[in-house]
This record gives C-alpha cells, structure tokens and sequence, in this order.
C-alpha cells in the first residue's frame, strides 16, 4: 500500500503484518508517513498487530472507506473523476 496512489477499502479489510513475529519488515517504516510516529510504532512493536479498514482510514492510511455493497461503484466513481492522462 505504500506505492498507491490512492488507497481505497472496505470497512471491514484488514491491514497489518500477520504473518511476522514482530513490526512490519521494511514495510514497517512507510508507516510513519500514513498514520504518525505513535501509531507506526504501535503497528510495528505489537506483534501480529492489525487494524481494519475504517481504522486505516481514520489514521490517514486510506483516503476512503466504504462499506463492500458501495466499494466497487463509489472506487469506479474515483477511478473516473481521475484526470485521463494519469
């Protein structure tokens, strides 16, 4: 997620690194950009940490949050406000 240019989820997607004992790796540290350094360290210091997506939107991590039966239409709806050259 630190590579897009616009991060889109459900309510209910998980972000998080479940799969290491520890932080997030090298991810970890794009972290401090998105959510702040309190937050960052809170994700990467507890192991197996995860927040859901409306979490992730209230840090500042995702741009927008919507529920899964609007996710598609409002995403497509963003996808074509974009300017056509991007």
């Amino acid at each position: 997620m630190a590579c897009c240019d616009i991060v889109i989820t459900d309510e209910d997607a998980i972000f998080g690194f479940p799969s290491l004992p520890l932080g997030g790796g090298f991810v970890g540290m794009y972290w401090g950009w998105h959510v702040g350094v309190q937050r960052a360290k809170m994700l990467d210091l507890t192991a197996g940490s995860r927040i859901s997506g409306k979490t992730a939107t209230d840090y500042g991590f995702a741009a927008k949050c919507f529920n899964k039966d609007r996710l598609e239409e409002e995403t497509l709806n963003i996808a074509r406000a974009s300017p056509k050259h991007l």
